[in-house]
């Protein structure tokens, strides 16, 4: 499924005055993972992402994609993850794509 295709269910993100999806919680899970996306959000406030322990492996072709894609997102809080094996070190301008997301609606901290 390609990305513009889950934009679909919520329609003109530049012109909305609120949001979709609320007070997310990811908390204290194990995701094995080869480097695709581990949070796609659309229109979303109040977004948490924390204590989980994220561990990469080789079992297929990494994708080369940041871990979280925000599209029109606010109030995010990814904090306090472990993170082994990635094939790029964690840090604030490697692990976001924010697309109409502000950079002060993310708090990010290891």
């Amino acid at each position: 499924m390609r990305s513009s295709q889950f934009s679909r269910g919520v329609p003109d993100l530049k012109g909305q005055t609120d949001y979709y999806h609320r007070h997310l919680r990811i908390e204290g899970n194990r995701f094995d993972t080869f480097d695709v996306p581990l949070v796609f959000a659309i229109s979303t406030r109040g977004l948490v992402f924390s204590n989980n322990t994220i561990r990469y492996n080789n079992d297929y072709k990494a994708w080369k994609q940041p871990p979280f894609i925000l599209r029109r997102c606010t109030d995010v809080k990814v904090t306090g993850n472990r993170v082994i094996n990635a094939p790029r070190p964690w840090s604030r301008d490697k692990v976001f794509d924010l697309q109409l997301t502000p950079e002060d609606g993310v708090e990010y901290r290891k």
